[in-house]
């Protein structure tokens, strides 16, 4: 429940004080800031201090904390608390657990954050400025933060972040203050968002790999050397996990006016993969009985090895009542759930049993299928030959927004994302993750990669959309995100030299033209006043989100008809290669070259700026008139056009027809496609060109889509399912012969 007169928070962070009274002078039994090495706290003892240097901190690839921040530990385990002014990934503000592990020197840190989860939305989270060390009288170490809720100033919030002695798991206990004198605040959900990053998220009673709601008394993070537990003594959690993050409601608020009320949560961390000593200690906070964790399965093992030219992606699904296997977990390099990634040869342990293998790269290549019997003790082997069937001379495949470790929601480091990417046959990547510049770092080989940032303002105060920004240089630093507009993004990338793309546009929480009300039928004025249009491309499609895909698309078809021209792209959000996996949908970028050893990121910039973009979840779709093709002025053309029209597409994504768009319209009928001569296997691609006359009564866009009904599967997963598509961005055509365009839409 929100107050009706809840007015925003127009700061993300205001400032630290630490130190009892904020005099800057340490709490008595605290430490002082920097004092004492990592690991050197007294037996039975702990403590409490800011971070002074790297040797404070816990270590890893996943760990976020920095000088400046607080370290809670004892003999056992460590936790790290970022400064209040420290807001990162999906956190309004600093105050948040970032780190957690053992207290030994160099132990390494395996989850993301934790955050608390407000009201059961996905984006609401406190926002603290002070932070004061203390220790309660009992000798625990305590971390005292105070802020606001991120939606309503009348409610704060006070989180103390407690750590005893002996202990092997952290309190966390909020209190929320209802200062309003006027409203009550009732049912209101209080819990936290807890991204394991590194970790694999466990659900109590369901075990790994769920999506979707659960309820149970405790949820885990699993990775190599080390386990998380996350329970509350309010009773059983409830929420929802997907991917790497879980929101876990722990109680219902009941605050009348000027009233308060606390909520306890506990974070324990375990040394080894034991998920039957998290639970215990989880029951052992929350009061139940140990239980939720699954008895694992023992069956007898073979292996699978799948050999490949180059880089190539291998599903394998059991059949004839042989179950899919799991070839790895979460956040393991090389293969999750039934997927794995080749590079020239992989293998992995198998339960014996019979499969199917399918093994692809990419849209633009022919897959191979086979069956194979895996015996116990025995390796099953597969030679996959994998033709390319498609020739996309002068357009390489982009995907303009995926994700690394670089945010919460991934744990592919920046290699194995060009392996995931190199396994759907893309040529280009964009690393946009959220709120953060991952440097593109090694492992690149064949690829054009790109440093941006994801600009996420649905995390701050004044939410007003997720943006794409590219290229940026890794170590000037991200862009502002908190409480800022779109002018403001736009301004800080123009002063990088680099281009904005609105991600998801017409998502109901991140989406721009959601949040500000876009209206399609509104007037040019209106249009331009509500949006701003300073941006320079619109992603018409994102991840396999098919219905915001066409409602999209004719918003975009609008700003083109009131003169306006954001080049219109396709991107993945991918944050794994399994579910949704890079490349679907994709960007060709029309560019002067065939491979990305002869392109650079400021051709394919130069590209999208000029609209020479198709995008696709497969299909190779072009338009020309004359010699003015895709993105192109016809220039003088008049008002009888002929259109010609080319399509390529593997065989196993057929398409079935294509529509002529003009001014939005669909010029006559449908086109039906002739279908491949081949199956799905065979390596002869579906090709087909006509050439006709299009009639225009002014100036207008032509542009072409293709669509077909055929699913991906088995090469993607049945759902959501994927099927051919592709729309070209337009020519315009000047049919006065005036030398220019002028756009068809008036007041």
């Amino acid at each position: 429940m929100r107050l009706a007169d809840a007015v925003l928070v127009t700061c993300a962070c205001a400032s630290i004080c630490v130190g009892t009274g904020c005099g800057g002078t340490p709490a008595a039994g605290t430490s002082s800031p920097g004092t004492g090495a990592a690991g050197s706290v007294e037996k039975g003892k702990a403590r409490v201090v800011e971070v002074s240097e790297p040797g404070q901190l816990l270590a890893g690839p996943f760990a976020r904390g920095r000088v400046g921040d607080f370290r809670l530990e004892n003999e056992h385990v460590a936790f790290i608390v970022d400064a209040p002014d420290r807001a990162q990934s999906y956190a309004a503000s600093g105050g948040n657990v970032v780190d957690a592990g053992p207290s030994r020197p160099g132990a390494e840190d395996r989850l993301g954050q934790v955050t608390l989860y407000l009201d059961d939305d996905l984006t609401r989270s406190a926002v603290y400025e002070t932070a004061e060390p203390g220790r309660d009288p009992d000798g625990a170490a305590t971390l005292t933060v105070t802020g606001t809720d991120l939606r309503n100033p009348y409610l704060r919030v006070v989180t103390t972040y407690r750590l005893a002695g002996a202990s092997r798991f952290l309190e966390m206990e909020s209190r929320f203050e209802n200062l309003h004198e006027l409203e009550d605040i009732i049912d209101f959900e209080v819990g936290d968002a807890i991204a394991w990053h590194g970790s694999e998220p466990y659900i109590a009673g369901l075990g790994t790999g769920h999506e979707g709601d659960f309820e149970g008394p405790w949820v885990a993070g699993v990775a190599e050397g080390i386990t998380y537990a996350y329970t509350s003594p309010e009773g059983g959690l409830w929420g929802r996990s997907g991917g790497l993050v879980t929101h876990a409601n722990v109680t219902l608020l009941a605050l009348k006016r000027e009233s308060s009320q606390s909520v306890k949560r506990y974070l324990a961390v375990v040394e080894g993969e034991d998920l039957p000593e998290a639970a215990r200690i989880a029951a052992s906070l929350n009061g139940m009985e140990p239980s939720g964790v699954l008895a694992a399965e023992t069956k007898p093992l073979g292996a699978i090895e799948v050999l490949v030219e180059g880089t190539a992606r291998a599903v394998v699904r059991g059949v004839e009542g042989t179950p899919d296997p799991v070839l790895g977990g979460a956040c393991d390099p090389g293969a999750r759930g039934n997927v794995m990634i080749v590079e020239g040869q992989a293998s992995r342990p198998i339960p014996a049993g019979l499969y199917e293998i399918v093994v692809a790269r990419g849209p633009e290549y022919s897959i191979h299928i086979e069956r194979v019997e895996v015996l116990a003790a025995q390796t099953a082997r597969v030679q996959a030959d994998l033709a390319r069937v498609m020739d996309t001379k002068g357009a390489l495949a982009a995907d303009l927004r995926q994700h690394t470790r670089g945010s919460l929601d991934s744990c592919l480091d920046v290699e194995d994302r060009y392996a995931a990417d190199l396994a759907e046959g893309l040529e280009v990547v964009a690393l946009t993750d959220v709120n953060s510049i991952t440097a593109p770092g090694p492992g690149g080989a064949g690829l054009v990669v790109i440093a941006g940032e994801e600009i996420a303002t649905d995390l701050s105060g004044q939410p007003v959309g997720r943006f794409s920004v590219w290229p940026l240089a890794p170590d000037a630093g991200a862009l502002a995100w908190s409480n800022v507009g779109l002018d403001d993004i736009v301004g800080a990338a123009s002063a990088a030299k680099a281009l904005v793309q609105i991600d998801h546009p017409r998502d109901p929480d991140v989406g721009y033209l959601a949040l500000v009300g876009f209206v399609r039928d509104a007037s040019p004025s209106s249009i331009e006043s509500i949006l701003g249009l300073g941006f320079q491309c619109f992603e018409v499609w994102s991840g396999k989100d098919v219905k915001s895909r066409e409602v999209a698309l004719r918003d975009w078809i609008r700003l083109l008809g009131i003169g306006y021209s954001p080049t219109a792209t396709g991107g993945s959000g991918s944050t794994s290669f399994v579910g949704d996996e890079p490349g679907y949908p994709r960007t060709y970028v029309l560019v002067d070259g065939n491979s990305p050893a002869e392109v650079s990121v400021t051709d394919v910039m130069e590209a999208l700026e000029a609209h020479a973009a198709v995008v696709s979840s497969g299909p190779f779709l072009t338009i020309a008139v004359g010699k003015t093709t895709v993105g192109g002025l016809a220039k003088k053309a008049g008002k009888t056009v002929k259109l010609s029209v080319h399509l390529e597409a593997a065989p196993w994504t057929k398409v079935d027809q294509i529509e002529i768009l003009v001014g939005g319209d669909r010029f006559g009928d449908p086109i039906a496609v002739p279908p491949p001569p081949g199956g799905p296997t065979s390596g002869a691609a579906q090709i087909f060109d006509t050439t006709f006359t299009v009639k225009l009564v002014r100036d207008d866009v032509v542009m072409a889509v293709a669509r077909g009904t055929v699913t991906y599967e088995p090469v993607l997963p049945a759902r959501p399912a994927v099927t051919p598509w592709a729309v070209t961005n337009p020519i315009w055509i000047d049919a006065d012969r005036s030398g220019a365009f002028d756009p068809p839409a008036t007041e």
